[in-house]
Parts: structure tokens; C-alpha cells; sequence
């Protein structure tokens, strides 16, 4: 799962729900100004899922995730 929120969000909630489905999360951040930090959204992932990486900008995360699928 690539997971990057916006901080006006509530992230925290939408992280609840998503991450225990996920075998391995992927937390990113965007450029805009709104961004929750990626760092923020793996701390609050790891209590749900403890596979977690941080790539930014979002497009090294979809890259990784597209090497772990090609592999």
C-alpha cells in the first residue's frame, strides 16, 4: 500500500482502517504545502502494520512498490 495524506485529514482514522489490510506500507509525501510529513504517517502505520518504508517524493514509492511486484 502506497499511503500518503493529507494533514487537514483525518489521517490518523483513515490509517486505522487502511493499514491492517496491508502486508507492507509505503508512506510518502507530497510537495503541497498540506502534506502530512511521511514520517508521521509510517510512526502512526507501524502500530497496524510493522512493515513500513519511507519514500518520497511519491514517485520513488510507486517505483518500489512496482520493483517488489516485478520481483
Amino acid at each position: 500500500l502506497i499511503l500518503g495524506i493529507s494533514a487537514d485529514k483525518d489521517f490518523r482514522h483513515m490509517i486505522q482502517i487502511l493499514a491492517p489490510l496491508a502486508d507492507e506500507i509505503l508512506a510518502t509525501q507530497s510537495t503541497s504545502l498540506r502534506a502530512a510529513p511521511a514520517n508521521v504517517i509510517a510512526q502512526e502505520t507501524r502500530q497496524f502494520c510493522p512493515n513500513v518504508e519511507i519514500h518520497t517524493p511519491p514517485q520513488a514509492a510507486l517505483n518500489a512498490a512496482l520493483h517488489r511486484a516485478s520481483t
